[in-house]
């Protein structure tokens, strides 16, 4: 498993990305119940 740095500017990019998603997902879950 390569480390976090090893990645190239798009994998970093796309885990950020997903990232960001998951935790929007998750305050939109928080908001709904």
């Amino acid at each position: 498993m390569p480390s976090f740095q090893q990645l190239p500017k798009s994998m970093k990019k796309t885990i950020r990305y997903i990232l960001q998603d998951v935790q929007s997902l998750e305050e939109l879950e928080w908001m709904e119940k």
